[in-house]
């Protein structure tokens, strides 16, 4: 994984980049770093906000096996990014379905896309962006509060070494679910999240749904127990967190 590393000092976007670099016979683990990326997006068609050259913007071409279902992959970029930036000292909470916060707020989040008919079968493109150098001033007003970065937290990081901790660490899990499927990733992800017995509004296409935050099933889907009585198993949506009540696991 990296052993082609393309660096560019401006890209709309890293994952458009990696798509195009696919198309023209560039192999799995290719990694694409801009130091300005002028359209990022997240996930649901959000923007990405990205100072230029203090934030990290990077994408890898990946191509998922069987033992690892597609839906885990957001999950292991996830965990990847915590672990990586742990081994940098940098303690970190995980919230599904993969956001990496810093005392509640984003320092990280993950962007994975998948194409049917570009380049091999199930070919996905993980893009993620961390919060590196950022200032205060170098966020939007809207999410003032929600967003931080490693240097206001106190984490003195560069760029090139918080990149290569993920990729260092998105291999090792990469291996080990290929090995072992997985069940490796969901317990470490699960480790890693705070809110587990919490209560959770989860905006999905289908509507609000409330209720407690209970675990993770084998393939990722967040497990609620409803408000209005059954369990959902959910594949995507945006978790809030009810500042209250905590409920024992």
């Amino acid at each position: 994984m990296g052993r082609r590393l393309e660096v560019w000092p401006e890209l709309e976007s890293t994952n458009d980049e990696a798509w195009d670099l696919l198309a023209a016979g560039a192999a799995v683990g290719t990694v694409i770093v801009a130091d300005v990326q002028t359209r990022g997006r997240g996930r649901s068609g959000r923007t990405w906000h990205q100072a230029p050259r203090r934030g990290l913007a990077l994408s890898v071409l990946l191509l998922p096996r069987e033992r690892c279902p597609l839906t885990l992959v957001p999950l292991l970029a996830g965990l990847g990014l915590a672990e990586g930036l742990e081994s940098l000292s940098v303690e970190t909470e995980l919230k599904w379905p993969n956001d990496v916060l810093i005392g509640g707020r984003k320092v990280a989040g993950v962007l994975c896309e998948s194409r049917s008919g570009s380049g091999p079968a199930r070919t996905v493109v993980m893009g993620v962006g961390v919060n590196v150098a950022e200032g205060p001033e170098d966020f939007p007003p809207e999410i003032h509060g929600s967003a931080t970065s490693l240097r206001i937290e106190g984490n003195d990081l560069g760029r090139e070494e918080v990149a290569a901790a993920f990729l260092n660490r998105l291999e090792r899990l990469w291996i080990l679910a290929e090995e072992r499927g997985g069940a490796p990733i969901v317990e470490g992800w699960r480790r890693r999240a705070t809110f587990w017995g919490r209560r959770v509004a989860v905006a999905t296409r289908s509507g609000r749904l409330a209720g407690v935050a209970e675990d993770l099933d084998a393939e990722g889907r967040l497990l609620v127990q409803l408000d209005a009585g059954g369990r959902a198993a959910l594949w995507a949506g945006e978790p809030e967190l009810d500042p209250g009540m905590r409920i024992e696991r």
